[in-house]
């Protein structure tokens, strides 16, 4: 008799594995869920925008207007980007910068979003270099703050615009994996 056999070992089920989510809609939920902190009223329009996208669409048209889309079910999952996108933004869980501002915008953009999703950094000792761009300062800032375990990542809106926000390195390693897993890109090192 084999010690396992004794002791039923081989009886005993495994631990079950936490699912990850299989749809977009899924997906889009629990990453910005996990970057918002839970936040009711960011999911509660994400869950509005996945139950009827073209509703949300008509009801937000002037959001969408502003960035140059209307509602088509083949964009339908674009939409729905946007809306948690813009439903975070609202929040101030992340910010929007265009492509040219300037080092100090950056930086009191970059303070706001530290401190809304509640993380405790001073940015005193660091300064950013004028001649420098928004890609730059991230990783500049990322190099940085690594050693204390926090990040800023930017959301890929097919824009020449930079939606940036600020987290803890596991939840963004979470909410980046199961974002990039349906084709959404979050990432430490946004271009």
């Amino acid at each position: 008799m084999r010690l396992i056999d004794l002791f039923h070992l081989d009886s005993v089920p495994a631990p079950e594995e936490p699912e990850s989510p299989k749809t977009f809609g899924e997906a889009l939920l629990f990453s910005f869920s996990v970057l918002c902190h839970g936040d009711k009223a960011v999911e509660a329009k994400m869950t509005e925008c996945l139950a009827d996208t073209k509703a949300y669409c008509e009801a937000h048209e002037e959001a969408y207007d502003e960035r140059g889309l209307e509602y088509n079910e083949e964009a339908a999952p674009w939409l729905q980007l946007i809306a948690a996108v813009d439903a975070a933004i609202e929040a101030d869980y992340l910010c929007e910068l265009d492509w040219k501002d300037d080092a100090e915008e950056f930086r009191s953009a970059l303070e706001e979003i530290i401190r809304n999703n509640g993380i405790v950094f001073s940015l005193k000792n660091l300064s950013f270099v004028r001649e420098k761009n928004i890609p730059d300062w991230v990783a500049q800032f990322n190099e940085y703050a690594g050693q204390s375990g926090i990040t800023v990542y930017g959301i890929d809106i097919d824009s020449d615009s930079y939606v940036l926000g600020a987290a803890h390195l596991a939840d963004y390693a979470q909410a980046a994996e199961t974002a990039g897993e349906v084709g959404i890109r979050i990432t430490s090192r946004p271009s």
